[in-house]
């Protein structure tokens, strides 16, 4: 979370708010509302011009010799509403 944070055009396309970067854990307030162990309702109640990240496995897995553990991420982004002039330039096609 902290490495998207920092890419500043990742950041900029989201208004500004590194802030607007959140990582999902059971039982924690992410975007000011608590997840209830619902990674579902968590994606439901993100914010427009947000990221979400959420670790989904953790499994264990060979490196040659060494014994390491493999992370499977669920990156979720939440698209920002477009001004009621853009959307009606857009829907309007001119």
């Amino acid at each position: 979370m902290t490495a998207l944070q920092s890419l500043p055009n990742l950041v900029a396309a989201l208004g500004g708010d590194g802030g607007q970067i959140q990582f999902y854990t059971e039982n924690a307030t992410v975007f000011d509302q608590p997840t209830q162990n619902n990674v579902r309702l968590a994606i439901l109640s993100m914010p427009p011009g947000s990221v979400m990240i959420a670790c989904r496995a953790v499994d264990r897995a060979r490196l040659g010799n060494a014994l390491v553990f493999v992370h499977d991420f669920l990156c979720t982004c939440a698209r920002r509403r477009m001004p009621t002039s853009a959307t009606r330039i857009y829907s309007t096609g001119s």
